[in-house]
Parts: C-alpha cells; structure tokens; sequence
C-alpha cells in the first residue's frame, strides 16, 4: 500500500462540495415529511441547512446533515385560577396523535419562576 499525504484545506474542502451536493438534493418537502412523521408537525414554514457531516453509522460511512426548521406555534395562557395553556385548533392540528388532547397538557409551575425572575411593575390606573 502506498501512503499518501494530502493537506487539511484540500480535504475540508472535498468535504464541504460533498455535503453541498448533498443538501441541494433535500427539498422542503423531504424535510416535511419527517417532521410530520416522527415529530407530528404538519406544517413548516422554511428550514435551512446548517451543516452537514460525514460519520460512521452501523460501521458504514454516512452523511449528516443539520437543518434549521421553523414552524408556527401559538399558545394562550390565561391569567385564571388554573393557569392553563391552551392552544389555537390550527396548533392542536400540528400536534401528534398521541399529543392532540388539550387535557394532556400540563402547565408548569410558572407563578414561582415569573415572581423570581421578573420585577414588581404597578400599573398607573
């Protein structure tokens, strides 16, 4: 076997057309289609590639690549007794079958953290 030694630029750049390439071959609809299936999210609004890598996976060579995903999410929570959270029905669509249920939905214990982290304001009537 003969070695061959070729500079760190030259190989970080081979790896970065590599993985150029294979971005331009993911489309919105790829991305939306594994949101919707292992995260139940129906809708995205854009996503964007932020980097991409090449591992080892079931000791085979892979490719990763890292993607940006935004998506609409609305909540209400109410100032009443209960604290509740709940969402619009165009969020309750996004969510999972296993998730649509509003009486799932646990609020956490907000009263203690807002009264530690915010400041005493008083409203001039």
């Amino acid at each position: 076997m003969i070695n061959v030694s070729i500079d760190t630029r030259t190989v970080k750049e081979a790896k970065r057309e590599l993985i150029n390439q294979l971005k331009s071959k993911i489309n919105q609809s790829d991305i939306e289609t594994v949101c919707r299936e292992k995260y139940g999210i129906e809708l995205i609004e854009a996503c964007e590639c932020v980097d991409g890598d090449i591992i080892i996976d079931n000791n085979q060579v892979a490719y990763k690549l890292d993607f940006k995903v935004r998506f609409p999410l609305s909540i209400l929570i109410n100032n009443g007794e209960n604290n509740a959270i709940a969402l619009s029905d165009k969020d309750i669509g996004i969510l999972s079958e296993f998730d649509n249920s509003r009486e799932k939905i646990e609020p956490q214990e907000i009263d203690d953290t807002l009264d530690d982290e915010l400041p005493d304001i008083e409203f001039e009537d």
